[in-house]
């Protein structure tokens, strides 16, 4: 068995930094300290997984990404000539 290898406790991730906390065997944490005077009086934190969105990304098609590309071009352009010739005014 390696030494350093991570050993699962059972708890949810992030559950030192709840305000308080009950495990499956009853013990209470308060910001990730055990406080055993109040072991077994609570019940069980039930703990939410969060839900995950999933991104869908559009793939352009070249030439449509081409077409984008020399819009942007022309308005930087068009832009360049106009601050030219207020600098030349």
């Amino acid at each position: 068995m390696v030494q350093n290898q991570y050993i699962k406790t059972g708890r949810p991730p992030g559950w030192q930094w709840m305000k308080e906390f009950v495990d499956s065997d009853g013990n209470v944490f308060h910001k990730g300290k055990e406080i055993p005077d109040l072991k077994g009086t609570l019940s069980p934190t039930k703990v939410k997984k969060k839900i995950k969105k999933k991104t869908h990304k559009v793939k352009k098609s070249f030439e449509a990404e081409i077409n984008s590309l020399a819009r942007e071009y022309k308005k930087k352009q068009k832009l360049k000539r106009k601050t030219q010739r207020d600098i030349n005014k």
